[in-house]
């Protein structure tokens, strides 16, 4: 795994760490995504064009199903543990 990849799994897991409190505290999933998705793209508009943060946006599109996909892997690893 290089360096890239090892600092996203660090930090996407110590993200899930934070946020799983937030969930339990606010309840509304829909409210903490939205202030996820206007705080990416505040970084993303510092720091890309904006074609080129429509370009990404495409490809997270094309990628919903994976990703819905990997969320029920781990909404079922968590009930498999519990």
């Amino acid at each position: 795994m290089d360096d890239e990849s090892k600092n996203l799994r660090e930090f996407s897991e110590e993200l899930a760490e934070w946020l799983v409190p937030q969930l339990n505290k606010y309840q509304d999933p829909l409210l903490i995504g939205a202030a996820m998705v206007r705080m990416a793209m505040g970084l993303y508009t510092s720091s890309l064009k904006d074609e080129e943060i429509e370009h990404l946006l495409d490809v997270v599109a094309e990628s919903l199903p994976e990703i819905r996909e990997a969320s029920k892997r781990v909404s079922e690893m968590k009930r498999t543990i519990h």
